[in-house]
């Protein structure tokens, strides 16, 4: 039985799963998927203090950063909880990532000390590109649903 005090974010996903941040009483955070059918629970992240879980569009993946070594990181998993790897990164602070809508590229804010600009990740090549200038500080990403609306 799953005991948590706390439940800060909850995201579903069309096979029936919601996908939330749970935190005991004195713990880190950790995030877990729950199967909306059976009420059963599996942690899913590292469980250091991870972050907001947000699906990859075609509801395989999440994405959500949390503690590190070097850092704060970008964590992407499959929903069964296989296949859960770091996405290496420029910065030591990577957080608040967003999958576009074509579930290829993640984009989160970074920087060295604060979250200042914003990067995307291609998954499948994993390169990254600095999105922004220094000295505007942008943060929390959110792609356009539909490339198509862009004139």
């Amino acid at each position: 039985m799953l005991s948590v005090a706390l439940s800060l974010f909850i995201a579903a996903n069309v096979s029936g799963e919601l996908a939330s941040i749970a935190q005991a009483p004195g713990q880190p955070s950790r995030v877990v998927v729950v199967d909306i059918a059976t009420g059963n629970v599996r942690d899913i992240g590292p469980g250091t203090n991870d972050g907001a879980p947000v699906w990859s569009p075609d509801g395989a993946w999440l994405a959500f950063d949390t503690d590190h070594a070097s850092g704060r990181g970008v964590y992407i998993v499959r929903a069964d909880g296989s296949e859960g790897r770091f996405v290496s990164n420029a910065f030591p602070m990577n957080a608040e990532p967003a999958w576009s809508p074509d579930g290829k590229r993640l984009a989160y804010a970074a920087g060295e000390e604060q979250l200042d600009r914003i990067v995307v990740r291609t998954i499948d090549a994993g390169r990254e590109s600095v999105w922004g200038t220094e000295g505007v500080a942008l943060r929390l990403p959110v792609w356009l649903p539909d490339p198509r609306m862009v004139a």
